[in-house]
């Protein structure tokens, strides 16, 4: 059963809503200014996490290979975009999407040694860290929150009424990294005890940018700090 072709239809419908990241390939709140290429690499992300279930179900693999996975799945297009070089030629692949623009595209590999990218698993993936993020910033609060409550399984209080909004755009914080403004921001006694249990995650990921590239700086060219304590 588990070999049935089928199982595509499972990973898209269980997996992917349970990630949040369900018909991530419409996704339309990136910034085109910061991000033009969004819109050409969502489909390829999708196709990425979809095939990745996929392939963990035919082979009734351990949920907790989820995580800690040093292997995926990647286009031409998507593997540019890891900084990845692919050690074999791409197949054509019939499962894949139609190839139409923003569409992932008909060639598909399987590639191993992610975390020598700094990558591996869903933490990852760019479909989860893009879809945890703002139109032109990070955001260590949704990453964190999402870490806790989907991956975790925690459940956490609504945060309380009246909390400012941190700005939108990372190129414009005023010399404050996002991690800096969310410091600040978390230190409100109404805030703190749920701050800190999702912020350290999300500081942990702000390597990876808004659409869940590698990076060492932020859109402001200011460094970033990665360094962080699980709660």
């Amino acid at each position: 059963m588990l070999q049935d072709a089928r199982i595509r239809r499972f990973a898209t419908e269980f997996a992917c809503q349970w990630l949040h990241i369900y018909d991530f390939d419409t996704l339309d709140e990136k910034s085109e200014k910061h991000f033009p290429e969004f819109r050409d690499l969502r489909g390829d992300m999708y196709e990425e996490s979809i095939r990745f279930f996929t392939d963990a179900f035919q082979r009734d693999a351990s949920v907790l290979s989820f995580f800690d996975a040093d292997h995926t799945f990647v286009n031409e297009r998507l593997a540019k975009f890891y900084g990845v070089q692919v050690g074999q030629a791409f197949q054509p692949d019939p499962i894949a999407s139609t190839g139409q623009p923003g569409k992932a595209d008909l060639r598909w590999a399987r590639i191993t040694d992610l975390k020598q990218h700094g990558r591996g698993g869903l933490l990852g993936m760019a479909a989860t860290l893009a879809k945890q993020s703002g139109a032109s910033r990070t955001s260590p609060i949704l990453r964190g929150n999402w870490v806790s409550e989907v991956l975790l399984g925690e459940k956490l209080p609504k945060p309380p009424k009246g909390v400012p909004q941190l700005p939108e755009d990372e190129a414009a914080l005023e010399g404050k990294t996002v991690r800096q403004l969310v410091e600040l921001h978390s230190i409100d006694e109404k805030c703190i005890k749920c701050h800190e249990r999702i912020d350290p995650f999300g500081f942990a990921l702000e390597g990876f940018d808004t659409i869940g590239r590698r990076r060492d700086k932020d859109l402001g060219n200011r460094p970033i700090d990665t360094k962080t304590k699980t709660p």
